[in-house]
């Protein structure tokens, strides 16, 4: 009976259900035909089962993959952020390495200069490494090599190169105090060369093929001597070009006054503009030579399109033509053939006509014959 009643609600309308409903029926009847019962209105009514649950998890995942894609959108930002240096250290001895660093002074770049700073490089990994860290591994690894020993003194020159001065002054002393703290350590005489130079010196450098550091050294180096040249200094160790400086000192001796000092660096800053102009006047001649190649090719390659494309009109013209002679001769033959098939035809009806008269006079005189007789 119950199975019968939750027939019944099926094949009643919405407004009979809602009428038996409002009525005070008082029956018992387990949860399977309750649920019947409650499903056949519910679709009566046209609701969908679980319709809300449908929605909202429809929804929740539109808004976990906006969600997703703003975390890895963030995240990747962050890595940039991260990875990106904001200052350069470069450390010379004989081998030239430059350290990039984050803003938290993490290294995120490093490039060796020579071969010697290259194969420190590969024996030490120091990428992600705090820079004080990765100073001390670049001094041990210089003396397990060779460049540096206790029985010696040494000489490293430190460069910060960043636009900022406060910046640059605190790479110097967390490089400085990690070096000094080692060679204490190890028991070594280190004579350490410090110095700041502009973001802008490091191009240029970049372009000689040395560090920043190296050049700023040969360029003390010619404050006091004039003659000297960064292609002939530039494969020198950091030892000897400070001996060569320091030599130089003690020969100029009281004479060296400050005016004379001024008046060299004068000269040597102008030399360093002289060669910062130099390497872009080559740089925009080497620039303009590349966009006059890259005209003549794209004029030589217009022309060999202009003529690919009158070679293939004149054979069209050639072909069209030798088409035309063909057709004109092909209708030439067929009116030929038609002009013979004309004259064959009057030919057979002026025989036939021909025929028929003679046929008749051949007939008035047979019965002429027959008459006489």
């Amino acid at each position: 009976m119950l199975t019968d009643l939750s027939e019944l609600f099926d094949e009643c309308s919405l407004e009979q259900v809602n009428h038996l409903l409002e009525q005070d029926i008082a029956l018992k009847i387990d949860e399977k035909t309750s649920a019947r019962i409650k499903s056949s209105v519910l679709r009566k009514a046209g609701i969908k089962k679980n319709r809300v649950w449908h929605y909202y998890s429809k929804n929740m995942l539109g808004v976990s993959v906006v969600a997703c894609l703003i975390f890895v959108i963030t995240m990747i930002g962050s890595y940039n952020y991260y990875q990106m240096p904001v200052a350069y250290v470069d450390v010379d001895i004989n081998p030239s390495i430059e350290v990039g660093v984050n803003r938290w002074d993490r290294v995120v770049s490093v490039k060796g200069y020579n071969s010697e700073g290259k194969d420190i490089l590969k024996v030490k990994p120091i990428l992600n490494k705090e820079l004080k860290e990765a100073i001390k591994d670049i001094v041990e690894t210089a003396k397990l090599q060779g460049f540096l020993s206790e029985k010696d003194e040494g000489a490293i020159a430190l460069t910060s190169v960043t636009d900022d001065t406060n910046k640059a002054q605190d790479l110097i002393e967390i490089c400085k105090d990690a070096i000094e703290h080692y060679a204490m350590e190890e028991k070594i005489n280190l004579e350490i060369v410090t110095a700041h130079v502009a973001l802008q010196k490091r191009e240029l450098a970049e372009e000689i093929g040395i560090t920043a550091g190296k050049l700023q050294l040969i360029y003390k180096l010619q404050v006091l001597d004039d003659q000297v040249t960064i292609e002939d200094y530039k494969s020198y160790t950091v030892k000897e070009i400070v001996n060569q400086i320091n030599s130089l000192k003690k020969d100029n001796g009281p004479d060296n006054t400050k005016e004379d000092k001024e008046d060299k660096a004068g000269k040597t800053e102008k030399k360093e503009q002289k060669q910062i102009v130099k390497i872009n006047t080559d740089q925009q001649i080497k620039d303009q030579e590349k966009s006059e190649a890259k005209n003549k090719s794209e004029i030589k390659l217009e022309r060999q399109e202009e003529g690919a494309k009158k070679e293939n009109s004149q054979k069209d013209d050639k072909d069209n033509s030798q088409k035309k002679d063909s057709n004109n001769k092909q209708d030439s033959r067929e009116k030929k053939v038609e002009s013979n098939l004309d004259i064959k035809k009057n030919s057979n009806i002026n025989n036939s006509y021909n025929n028929k008269k003679d046929n008749k006079e051949n007939n008035k005189g047979n019965n002429r014959n027959e008459r006489t007789r």
